[in-house]
């Protein structure tokens, strides 16, 4: 006669448990392999490259948000190189840089808005979760505007800011800068409070 068996079969709990722990070593280990490649200045892109959606059409930024802007700014929406990306260049009455056909000259105060379809199932929750494994990233602050999550980067080193939101299918970018260095601190502040205003009046659509 055959023999019976002996072996138990695993409950649908036990099973579940086991499942469970194999996609947290996965994790640790998919983590640990990440952080280690930051280090060493050589992070995988084939994370994200594989999260492209594309069924998700490029936008102009100037669809996805409005905003209000002070005494003495304008709009650019053919500023060199961000007009290609339907980026738009909001710049002081006294800018020069980059983006104005002269790069030898550096005044005013600027900012850069610009947007790009999300990776799929991105939030801002993940993408500061990738960010806090980067010790070469910059520091960064929770911010909400206009009841939008985003993140504030800081990186007083090189001098710039970034402020980062995703909203429905995009990641929509504002970089305010100053580029005047020879003036006043009072002009500064001025440069700044034109900048925060800017920032606080930003809607989304």
């Amino acid at each position: 006669m055959p023999k019976k068996s002996t072996k138990k079969k695993l409950s649908a709990l036990q099973k579940f448990a086991l499942a469970s722990l194999a996609l947290l070593i996965l994790m640790l280990g998919g983590t640990y392999l990440y952080v280690a490649e930051v280090e060493h200045g050589s992070v995988s892109t084939l994370f994200f490259e594989i999260r492209i959606n594309k069924n998700i059409q490029d936008k102009p930024v100037k669809d996805l948000i409005s905003y209000t802007l002070p005494s003495g700014w304008s709009e650019d929406t053919n500023a060199l190189i961000l007009k290609d990306n339907g980026n738009v260049l909001l710049k002081s009455a006294d800018y020069a840089g980059p983006f104005s056909g002269d790069s030898n000259k550096r005044s005013g105060a600027s900012i850069i808005l610009g947007a790009s379809p999300k990776f799929q199932f991105m939030t801002i929750k993940e993408y500061k979760f990738w960010h806090s494994l980067d010790k070469n990233s910059p520091d960064y602050k929770d911010i909400k505007i206009d009841g939008v999550n985003g993140i504030k980067e800081e990186n007083p080193a090189y001098g710039y800011q970034d402020y980062l939101f995703i909203k429905g299918n995009y990641m929509i970018q504002f970089s305010p800068a100053i580029l005047s260095e020879d003036v006043s601190t009072e002009v500064k502040n001025q440069y700044q409070k034109d900048i925060d205003s800017i920032i606080n009046s930003i809607q989304f659509k």
